[in-house]
Formats: C-alpha cells, structure tokens, sequence
C-alpha cells in the first residue's frame, strides 16, 4: 500500500498518492470499510482509498493506493493502532468513484 496512517483529524484529510497533494472530506463522503475511487484535484489522476474501523479497538485507519488492491492486498490489512487484522472484511467491497 502506498498510504497507511491513523484518522486523527477532522474533516479525514485524504493525501494523493501521486503527488501527495492533501484535500480534506468536509462532506464526510467517505465510508467507513469500503474501497472508494478518488480522482485529485491537483494531478488529475486516480487513486484508492479506504478507511477502515477496527472492531477491537475503534481507531480508524485511512488506507491508499495507486492502483486498486487486490484481494490479497486487502484481506492482510491491520489496525495502525493495534495491530489487529480486519478479518471480518474478508472480500474485497465494490469501490465506488468520488472526485476530491
């Protein structure tokens, strides 16, 4: 993965993982525990996000790519703050698209 980092901030602030351009999620558009498209506003490229919430511990997690994860890079991802894996989200959701 190419952005793992604990959601201390709000609104999420969502970094590009092209140019590392941030944006915050005023609209708290992004759901919790799903794979979501995100076009940059800086570079116009495409990237992925998801922001996963832990069942054991709450804390959340903003995860990003350049390119969709597959379902093996999905199913191994951890809590930054407990380390515990999202077992629970065994198949990879439907991404769906937002621009930034």
């Amino acid at each position: 993965m190419d952005i793992a980092r604990p959601v201390q901030t709000s609104p999420l602030q969502i970094e590009c993982p092209h140019c590392g351009r941030v944006e915050d999620d005023e609209y708290e558009s992004i759901d919790s525990n799903l794979l979501v498209d995100v076009r940059c506003s800086g570079c116009g490229q495409t990237y992925t996000v998801a922001v996963m919430e832990c069942g054991a511990c709450g804390a959340e997690t903003l995860f990003g790519w350049m390119q969709p994860p597959s379902h093996s890079q999905f199913a191994v991802l951890r809590c930054e703050s407990c380390s515990r894996s999202y077992h629970d989200h065994e198949t990879l959701p439907t991404s769906t698209t937002h621009t930034a």
